[in-house]
């Protein structure tokens, strides 16, 4: 199957955005920065990322920065507070809220968890 000028176009813009949201999530960013990354309109964006990803470019911006929360969560010693913000996150509480909406346990027990199995890989 060929594909076609749309999903070529969708794909260029994707990477665009996804380049500047990767390279930019701890800062506050905004659906209009996000698409002006693609040189598109909000809508154009919208709609292009629930085409690719079917979630909001603003979702698919937060699920980015749970995920490197979580990273950091497990290799630093950092502060939650602290990494919530190096995330992009300007409430720890919402920081929090989608931690937990996201993976299922808040950044406090995530973090415990994972050194409790490092400090005993042979229980069970």
């Amino acid at each position: 199957a060929s594909v076609s000028s749309k999903d070529l176009r969708d794909a260029q813009r994707i990477k665009a955005m996804l380049h500047f949201i990767h390279g930019n999530y701890a800062r506050h960013l905004t659906l209009k920065d996000i698409a002006g990354a693609a040189m598109i309109s909000e809508r154009e964006c919208s709609r292009c990322f629930q085409r690719c990803f079917q979630e909001s470019a603003i979702g698919y911006l937060n699920h980015h920065r749970i995920r490197v929360s979580a990273g950091m969560l497990l290799e630093t010693q950092e502060s939650i507070l602290s990494i919530s913000k190096q995330c992009g996150f300007s409430s720890p509480s919402y920081f929090g809220k989608l931690f937990h909406d996201m993976l299922g346990c808040t950044p406090k027990e995530y973090r415990r968890k994972a050194t409790h199995n490092q400090a005993t890989p042979n229980s069970q």
